[in-house]
Order: C-alpha cells, then sequence, then structure tokens
C-alpha cells in the first residue's frame, strides 16, 4: 500500500474502566492509537429498532498492520463513531489490515 493512499486521519478507541479514589466505577474511551486510514464507505440502510428509525451505514478502513485492533474497539473518523463488526490482517503478511465499522444515527 502506498503511504499517499492514507488520507485521513483516524483514531482507535478502548472502553476501560477503572476505580476512583472513593472506589466509584469510571468508565471511558481511551484513545489507544491514532493512525492514517484509506477511508471506503461500502453503503448503507435504514433500520428500525423498536419505535425508532435509525440509519447505518460501514466504511472499510485500511491502515498499516496493527496487531493490537479487537473487535471490542471503535473507530473515529470524522467526529463520528464507528462499532468495528471485523478486523482482517490481509494476505497474513502483517503489514496492512481492514477494518469493517459500522455507523448508525438517528
Amino acid at each position: 500500500m502506498r503511504a499517499g493512499e492514507l488520507r485521513s486521519e483516524v483514531e482507535i478507541q478502548r472502553f476501560t474502566s477503572t476505580r476512583n479514589a472513593f472506589g466509584e466505577v469510571i468508565e471511558s474511551w481511551d484513545t489507544v492509537m491514532t493512525v492514517r486510514a484509506l477511508v471506503e464507505p461500502l453503503g448503507g440502510k435504514e433500520v428500525v429498532y423498536g419505535n425508532v428509525q435509525l440509519a447505518e451505514y460501514t466504511h472499510k478502513f485500511t491502515i498499516r498492520y496493527q496487531g493490537i485492533v479487537k473487535l471490542t474497539d471503535r473507530v473515529i473518523f470524522d467526529g463520528e463513531v464507528f462499532d468495528i463488526v471485523h478486523v482482517a490482517n490481509i494476505k497474513q503478511r502483517n503489514r496492512t489490515m481492514e477494518i469493517l465499522a459500522k455507523h448508525k444515527t438517528i
């Protein structure tokens, strides 16, 4: 993959929970890394959950290989939150990764 194709900056975030000085559980999303990515929109659809109609769309993020990306992480791109649904190590060569992620809006 050519470096010039990685035009967008994305954040990979991971959910964490810690305890403060009073013993309360503090839950947050922490940025694990910020990387350059090739971002490709793949499609979208409208989904109804109960009485709420949502627009759901999927993007593919291609990045240089990072062995620490998990399905429980999320991607922040252009101020939008994308939930990761698939992570692939392309050709098992540890050079590039494809991340499929979905974004839902009301």
